[in-house]
């Protein structure tokens, strides 16, 4: 199934899956490191569901939502929706390149999962990616922080970038001056089966059969954060 249609037709689905993701909750301590203890006006390009923009709200922060899909950006706005909440998050329908923010607003900006999609869908990806980099860059104030997390691999024992593509796009970000980290988040089911049916759906039968053929009710999982300080980049 192609992603798009995974995240124009099935947001409920997606969701219940990266909910599973992170048992450990080392993504939040990971984006604690490097927005700190007060991280101020967050941006998050292509929010999806919600899922980072629920850490960012844990870490304090005042969250901005920027969601292209209308089927992900409404079950985004219903389970973020709390009264305790109010005026610290703002949701709106816009494409990653193109922030409806003015310059120098936020403290830092986030892209979860979201430019790896590039690599595959633009033909001048670079350019794409490089485009987005620079909307970022944009919104955010001299000092703060531009944050990449990607894939590091679903179902394997060790992280690495799951196929050449990706590969070639991670390179290619740290020659952009991004730094990584590199940590697993795994994802936790009841029983290996309840894994082996929700990651199918995702991520396809291959990763299914492997899940099943070791038993796992805790699937294996890593994730990348790359991060690059706008004012080492840009005056």
């Amino acid at each position: 199934m192609d992603f798009r249609e995974v995240y124009a037709r099935y947001p409920e689905r997606y969701h219940a899956l990266v909910s599973a993701e992170d048992v450990d909750g080392n993504l939040l301590h990971a984006l604690r490191d490097v927005l700190g203890a007060r991280p101020g006006h967050v941006v998050d390009v292509g929010a999806g569901t919600g899922r980072v923009s629920r850490l960012l709200l844990e870490l304090g922060a005042k969250v901005t939502a920027i969601e292209p899909e209308a089927a992900m950006l409404a079950l985004a706005q219903h389970l973020l929706a709390d009264p305790a909440r109010e005026g610290r998050i703002e949701f709106a329908r816009a494409d990653g390149r193109a922030l409806p923010l003015a310059d120098g607003v936020a403290n830092a900006a986030v892209a979860g999962w979201v430019f790896g999609h590039l690599r595959y869908w633009e033909d001048q990806w670079q350019e794409q990616v490089r485009r987005a980099l620079s909307e970022m860059d944009r919104v955010v104030a001299s000092g703060g922080d531009v944050i990449v997390i990607e894939t590091l691999g679903t179902a394997r024992l060790q992280p690495g970038a799951p196929n050449e593509r990706l590969d070639e796009y991670y390179a290619w970000l740290e020659a952009e001056g991004f730094e990584r980290r590199q940590f697993a988040t795994d994802y936790g089911f009841a029983n290996a089966e309840a894994a082996a049916t929700n990651l199918e759906f995702f991520f396809g039968a291959e990763t299914a059969a492997c899940i099943r053929n070791n038993g796992w009710a805790r699937v294996p999982e890593w994730t990348g954060l790359w991060a690059r300080r706008k004012s080492s980049r840009t005056p």
